[in-house]
């Protein structure tokens, strides 16, 4: 337990949030009901075999496998390592043909995707990658793909924004004295979700009111866990929510993972010098690490673009750039806009089967997905993209640093 210090706690009940919506729970269940009957008439089979699936590359997406419960925090960024073992078992089991990236885009475009093939990718490069998913897919022999953010690979401390909000979430529920923490007030109350993000929110704007880059970040970090009792040297102990380092993404580059761009800071600004610089520190840092070639493929940090930079990638040599859109890769689609699957710990395994057979590639909604891709591709080959102008929304970006 990272929890060391009291508080004034609460009941489970009022740390709960609002109930959701009824309907979802209902319509995930008819889903997966509709899927399972599928599977035992052999659809699944059937489809998975076809010239129909061996035409279309899964492209499956990860962020963290869990080495201590993070799934329980953050389900939709952490799965718990029982269920990639699980994962990875049913595409050795199934005779899914694994391939890299760069390889499986190849071969798509080539026309040669051997049957039922996939290709695994892993999102901005936690640690928890080397720790445990990297083992697993070893044991098997799995290549696999790292979009790589670096900013935190060199500052090897743990991602501010996450970490906040895990030792928030480690926290809960109670209300603990502030002591002038970033200007709190006297109380810190954690006792719902709300009032959890709204503590994250007001971290997050101090940080940035102070100007404060990653070593200011950490000392923040550090007052927060003293405040509510978590001992954060057992935090640096275990590198939660840390990325690797230069010398394991070398010794993973050398064990033969495939490293990708995904910026320097995980942020995509939208003027066209800022986010070359982020490209250019990106690139420049992952062929000195791991000693290969400068890096050509490219992941959209928590799958956010905007239209105006599609033709800056064009300009830069970008080959393929991945977003989070759910669907399946053809070669119709626009290579700067790949589709993946987006794998976590509520997406049932008769989905992920699914998925992996291409039954949920025939979804109206992922055909369409399709068709507009597949326009756009069409759009830049002949016409080319413009600059559109500056984004009239705010830029989103997961966890910005200053250097």
């Amino acid at each position: 337990m990272l929890r060391l210090g009291a508080a004034k706690w609460v009941s489970t009940a009022q740390a709960n949030l609002p109930s959701a919506d009824p309907v979802t729970p209902i319509l995930r269940t008819a889903k997966q009901a509709c899927l399972q009957g599928m599977r035992a008439t052999t659809a699944f089979n059937l489809v998975s075999r076809s010239s129909w699936r061996r035409s279309r590359l899964p492209i499956l997406c990860y962020h963290g496998v869990a080495a201590y419960g993070q799934e329980r925090w953050d389900g939709s960024l952490f799965v718990s390592a029982e269920l990639f073992v699980k994962r990875v078992q049913t595409l050795v089991d199934g005779g899914f043909q694994v391939l890299s990236l760069p390889e499986g885009l190849s071969r798509l475009a080539a026309n040669t995707l051997p049957e039922r093939s996939v290709v695994l990718t892993f999102d901005d490069g936690f640690y928890s990658f080397y720790q445990v998913a990297w083992p697993i897919l070893k044991r098997y022999n799995l290549p696999a793909t790292v979009y790589l953010t670096t900013y935190y690979c060199s500052y090897n401390r743990p991602v501010f924004d996450l970490i906040s909000a895990y030792l928030l979430w480690q926290a809960r529920p109670a209300i603990y004295p502030a002591h002038n923490l970033a200007n709190f007030g006297s109380e810190l109350d954690l006792r719902t979700g709300t009032a959890r993000a709204r503590a994250l929110r007001h971290l997050k704007s101090w940080a940035a009111e102070q100007n404060l880059g990653g070593s200011g970040k950490d000392e923040l970090v550090q007052q927060l866990a003293e405040q509510i009792g978590i001992d954060y040297r057992e935090v640096l102990r275990r590198r939660l929510l840390h990325l690797m380092n230069p010398d394991e993404i070398a010794e993973l580059a050398a064990g033969g993972v495939n490293f990708e761009l995904h910026t320097h800071r995980h942020r995509m600004p939208l003027d066209q010098d800022r986010l070359w610089e982020e490209l250019k520190q990106n690139r420049g840092r992952i062929a000195e690490w791991t000693g290969g070639s400068p890096p050509d493929h490219f992941c959209f940090p928590s799958g956010v673009w905007h239209p105006s930079q599609l033709p800056w990638l064009q300009q830069w040599g970008i080959r393929s750039a991945a977003t989070c859109q759910p669907g399946l890769v053809t070669r119709n689609t626009a290579p700067l806009l790949l589709p993946r699957v987006i794998d976590h710990s509520e997406l049932g395994h008769v989905e992920f089967e699914s998925w992996l057979a291409g039954v949920r590639g025939l979804d109206p909604r992922c055909l369409y997905r399709m068709w507009s891709s597949a326009r756009l591709a069409f759009r830049m080959n002949t016409e080319g993209l413009q600059d559109r102008g500056p984004d009239p929304f705010e830029e989103k970006t997961r966890f910005p640093d200053r250097p």
